[in-house]
Formats: C-alpha cells, sequence, structure tokens
C-alpha cells in the first residue's frame, strides 16, 4: 500500500518559466528624477541584457525609477530596488502512471514509470540551465515551486521511511549556482506532500519517496549593482501548510495533495516589504480559492506591502484571481503588458522535450499590493 508520509504527490500539467521583477517605491525628488531615471535604466539592463530596457518603459515605471534614486537619497538600511523571480521548475514527472492504476499491481508498475520519468527530464541539466537564467536576471530572490526531494529505499511491509537520496532538486541548483560563482542562500521553505510507494523494477521492488516543497532562496553576494551592492536584510521568514487541500482515491489508498506558502520580508530604504510564494491547487476550483483566501487572511494579512508570487493556477477568469484582486492586489503582467497573452502553461508532457514551445496559458502571476511601482517585467525560459 501507500505510506503517506505527509500527503500525495499530484501536479498539474505544468512546466513553468520564471518571471522578473524590479520594484520602486513611490517617492521622488526632483532634483534627482534625470539621474534616478538613468539608475534605473542601467539596472534593468543588468537584470536582462538581452532585452532593450526602455522598451516597456511606461509613465508608472518611470515614476518608480524615479523613486529609486529618492531611496538613494534617505541613507536608511536596506536596498534601493527589488527583483524577484517566480519559477515552477516541476517535479519530473505528473505521477500519471501511479495515479491512473486501477490495480495494486498496476500501481507497481505506474511508481517504476514514473520514477524512470522523473530521470528523463534530467533535472541535473534543467539545474545548470536554471542557473543560467538566474545569472543572467541576478534576482534578489526567487520563489520555486515543486521542489523535489527523491528518495529510495528497498521495500519492507510495513514500510518505513525511504532515505537514500536519489535527486535533491533544491541541492542540485545551489550546486549549479555556485558552480557560476552565484551565492544564493534557502531562507525559506515549506515542505508540502511527503508520499511514499512501491515501485517494481527489474531489480524487484523498491519503495520510492517524493517529498514536494516551496522554496525562496535569496541572494547573499554584494554584486556590484550601482547602489553599492545587493547585500539583503532579511527577517520574519514564515512558512505554513493549507488547512484545505485536494484528497483523491489511488488503487492503494486514498491521499492528499497538501500544498502551502512560504514568505521573507526583505528591508527597503522606504521599509519592509513581504515576499510569498505560493503553488494553489491545479485541480479543484473551490480547494484553490479556499488556499488563496488562506493567504489572504494569513501572511498577506500585514500592513506592509506585499508580493504574491507563485504558480497559482489561476487565470484572470477565475473566482481565486477576484478574491485576489478585491484584497487589492495588482497584476504586474496585465499592468504593464495589457495587450500581451504572457503565457506560462504549459508545455508537452510528461518528457518536457519538445523543441518548439507550446505554452497557451498564463497561470503563474507576480502579484503586489501597496506602496511598489512595479518597473519591469519579462518572462525567462519561455522558449
Amino acid at each position: 500500500m501507500i505510506e503517506r508520509c505527509r500527503g500525495a504527490a499530484l501536479r498539474g500539467p505544468k512546466y513553468k518559466e520564471a518571471v522578473m521583477h524590479p520594484f520602486r517605491k513611490h517617492r521622488l525628488s526632483p532634483s534627482l528624477a534625470r539621474f534616478a531615471a538613468l539608475f534605473a535604466v542601467a539596472a534593468l539592463a543588468a537584470c536582462d541584457a538581452a532585452t532593450n530596457p526602455t522598451a516597456v518603459r511606461t509613465p508608472s515605471a518611470a515614476r518608480g525609477a524615479q523613486a529609486a534614486e529618492a531611496d538613494e537619497g534617505d541613507g536608511g538600511p536596506g536596498i534601493g530596488k527589488l527583483s524577484i523571480m517566480t519559477y515552477n521548475i516541476y517535479q519530473g514527472t505528473e505521477l500519471q502512471n501511479s495515479i491512473a492504476a486501477t490495480t495494486p499491481f498496476g500501481f507497481l508498475v505506474g511508481v517504476a514509470q514514473d520514477f524512470a520519468m522523473m530521470h528523463q527530464t534530467n533535472f541535473a541539466e534543467r539545474a545548470n540551465a536554471i542557473a543560467a537564467e538566474i545569472d543572467a536576471a541576478r534576482p534578489d530572490l526567487v520563489g520555486m515551486q515543486e521542489v523535489a526531494l527523491w528518495r529510495t529505499a528497498p521495500h519492507t511491509s510495513p514500510a518505513t521511511p525511504a532515505t537514500t537520496v536519489d535527486q535533491d532538486f533544491l541541492a542540485m541548483l545551489h550546486a549549479a549556482l555556485r558552480a557560476r560563482g552565484l551565492h544564493y542562500a534557502t531562507v525559506s521553505r515549506v515542505e508540502n506532500f511527503d508520499v511514499q510507494g512501491p515501485g517494481l523494477f527489474p531489480t524487484g521492488l523498491v519503495d520510492v519517496r517524493l517529498t514536494d516543497s516551496d522554496v525562496i532562496i535569496a541572494r547573499t553576494d554584494e554584486g556590484d549593482d550601482e547602489d553599492g551592492g545587493r547585500a539583503l536584510s532579511l527577517s520574519n521568514p514564515q512558512s505554513s501548510n493549507f488547512a484545505t487541500n485536494l484528497h483523491i482515491t489511488t488503487a492503494v489508498g486514498p491521499v492528499t495533495v497538501l500544498e502551502g506558502w512560504a514568505s521573507i520580508d526583505v528591508a527597503t530604504r522606504a521599509g519592509p516589504v513581504r515576499f510569498i510564494t505560493t503553488h494553489l491547487d491545479a485541480f479543484a476550483p473551490p480547494i484553490r480559492l479556499a488556499q488563496a483566501n488562506e493567504i489572504l487572511h494569513g501572511p498577506a494579512n500585514t500592513s506592509l506591502p506585499v508580493i504574491l508570487a507563485g504558480d497559482l493556477n489561476t487565470t484572470s477568469v477565475t473566482d481565486t484571481y477576484a478574491a485576489i484582486s478585491a484584497a487589492g492586489f495588482g497584476d504586474v503582467w496585465a499592468g504593464l503588458h495589457p495587450s500581451e497573452a504572457g503565457f506560462t502553461c504549459c508545455q508537452a508532457l510528461p518528457a518536457i522535450v519538445n523543441p518548439v514551445s507550446v505554452l497557451y496559458e498564463r497561470v503563474d502571476l507576480m502579484l503586489v499590493r501597496g506602496a511598489l511601482s512595479p518597473h519591469r517585467i519579462e518572462q525567462v525560459g519561455a522558449t
């Protein structure tokens, strides 16, 4: 039978690209306006040298750029600007074979097939590609979803938790970042579902365990940006699982699709800002709405400016999107690119090796509330 350590392994059919945002506070010293605008352009070029940093400038973005220089003049603690990336890094399989099995034997075969698919999607190679994207953008904070830890053990009955690490996606990504001379540290993390079951392999039965997390990593080097470095002052890491989650039935028993959120507060020269990342339920709109409301009444229930980013599995015509908008959040992509689709989902599953991108909907969102001026947003990894 399946051993539920904390929940179940299920995901919607997604492979997401990251989105990067610099933010500025709404304050301006008129005498510094020209320099501030040039500063913003320089900073944007450093974040994404492959694109023209003036191509997406809007009046609101220009106000944000000018405010950055006003923050510089305050002399207070913290940084004058903030860049954020969100990335669903894909756990390597949708577990479709295990979930679709209708008999215990079919489940054994399905677990082995899904485990093989995870290896075929080759996170070692993908980690290097993600690290290259982070290297190009140099975000201050990265929120990641589907951060998988795969472990195995010889099959026992009753089952004991598998502890032999087969693939640790977070450790592999950190190694890829270090290989590029980048310095990032895990600053907030929530462990979601933790599920284990036996698979039938050529060597016999092997217990396979998958643990899913949402993770925030932060840049720890001082860099060479014009504001004197990117050293971050971080505080108040928080995380929690949702009280409302999807429950499903498999051939070997019921499982719970446990999800959650993680957050961190970062000091800026105008005061602290809270960054929240999450992965909302992919299958049941009422559950997804309930989870969003838990965030709105939980970590987002604050007087601080808030950035909420992640795989929300939510388009702009859903009740979940309406609830978040009613709580005062603005959609950064819709605000800066109102005429562009900005698709973030989904590549061809399960192997995600399609040579031509087939993204068809926007369900990964970057949302802001409070005294924040979104200056720029770009898709990363979309091709």
